[in-house]
């Protein structure tokens, strides 16, 4: 077995799987040994855990040999190593479970002391049941047989009806007559038997009335059994409140800690136990793979890159617009408009009428006719002054 320790956190966790190896074995071989001496038992009964304990011990260096085999080998290792994990979870379940009854030991005491005072106050419950029973039997008797008394003496054997004659016998005497003989027989026999049914009744009736006095002179129930029975129910509430497995069983199901019922907590128990044996059997397992694979190269492979690249393809561009405000100082113009009048120079020619010899004029009362007034820019006059 090639083990390279270079990395020292590699290196941590190897010598930690060492530690959690030796202290499963230790349990598994501890347990095994314990519930085989603990009644008396020889040592051979302690051999399918120690059989366990000792496979327990192949696991590190399989999986060490596995890395280095071809993965057909490595198929036979893993089902070696899962075999190995099964049975490391059936010892781990034992231990589990004896754990659990040693923790809950008080419980358990306190639970028969519950159950045997239940069952005396069940059957003094039975008791009184059956009592009374034979009692309301008894008082039925009593009124059946005293309903039949008074029957029996307002209903006496009639007389017989006598023929009224007088039968002369052998010499001459006077006889009964053989019909009013025979009647007087019957009446006699009839009065022996009603006589005989109404002392029976009578002794039939004082037996029931003696029952139902023995009944009634029955002690009552005692009153230490029911005391006894809350006293056992109050010190298992307590022992049961102690305990955090029964309040984890009790919040499971969803009923008071008080109603909490045995089967319900081994209900909680077993599986409890079981995932335990398997959690800690398959993280055993694993931990003896990882610690001898050679470390990951933490540089990105072909495939890798080709799907960030694809998927980098597929998605949409992401933009990110920045808005930057920046604040620089402008000269503003302002342009006001004002009008503003000019004076403009105009220049008017009239019209004089003279007289060009004598360079008068020739009528001051003439007017020139206002349609030939006109006015000539200076501008455009300044080129006819010829």
């Amino acid at each position: 077995m090639v083990i390279d320790m270079t990395s020292g956190a590699r290196q941590r966790l190897f010598w930690t799987l060492i530690f959690f190896e030796v202290c499963v074995i230790s349990i598994t071989a501890i347990t095994g040994l314990s519930m085989a001496l603990a009644h008396g038992g020889s040592l051979m009964m302690a051999m399918p855990l120690l059989m366990i304990a000792s496979a327990e011990t192949l696991r590190i260096p399989l999986s060490g040999y596995a890395t280095q085999l071809s993965w057909p080998k490595q198929f036979l290792a893993s089902v070696v190593l899962l075999a190995i994990a099964f049975g490391s979870a059936e010892g781990l379940s034992l231990a589990f479970e004896q754990f659990v009854n040693n923790r809950v030991i008080s419980i358990s005491r306190a639970q028969r002391a519950f159950t045997r005072a239940q069952v005396a106050v069940d059957a003094q419950n039975r008791e009184s049941a059956s009592r009374q029973e034979a009692l309301n039997i008894a008082r039925d008797d009593v009124s059946r047989l005293d309903v039949a008394i008074r029957d029996f003496l307002n209903h006496p054997p009639g007389l017989p009806a006598f023929s009224g004659r007088t039968c002369t016998g052998r010499y001459g005497k006077t006889v009964t007559c053989d019909s009013d003989r025979r009647a007087q027989e019957t009446y006699a026999q009839a009065r022996q038997s009603h006589t005989q049914q109404l002392e029976k009744l009578r002794v039939e009736r004082q037996e029931a009335q003696a029952r139902v006095d023995r009944l009634k002179l029955t002690p009552v129930d005692d009153p230490a059994a029911g005391e006894n029975l809350r006293d056992a129910r109050q010190n298992l509430v307590e022992e049961i409140s102690q305990s955090p497995m029964h309040r984890l069983a009790a919040a499971i199901f969803s009923v008071p800690l008080e109603e909490l019922t045995p089967a319900q907590f081994e209900t909680v128990k077993k599986y409890g136990v079981i995932s335990l044996a398997i959690a800690f059997a398959t993280v055993s397992m694993l931990a003896s793979i990882i610690v001898h694979t050679d470390p990951h190269d933490r540089s990105e492979s072909k495939l890798s890159r080709a799907l960030r690249a694809w998927i980098a393809r597929r998605r949409k561009p992401i933009v990110r617009i920045v808005e930057k405000i920046v604040e620089t100082p402008v000269e503003v113009i302002t342009e006001v408009e004002r009008r503003v009048e000019v004076p403009v120079e105009k220049i008017v020619f009239k019209y004089i009428p003279f007289d060009y010899t004598t360079g008068r004029r020739v009528s001051p009362e003439y007017e020139p006719d206002q349609e030939n007034e006109e006015t000539i820019n200076p501008k455009s006059a300044q080129g006819s002054k010829e």
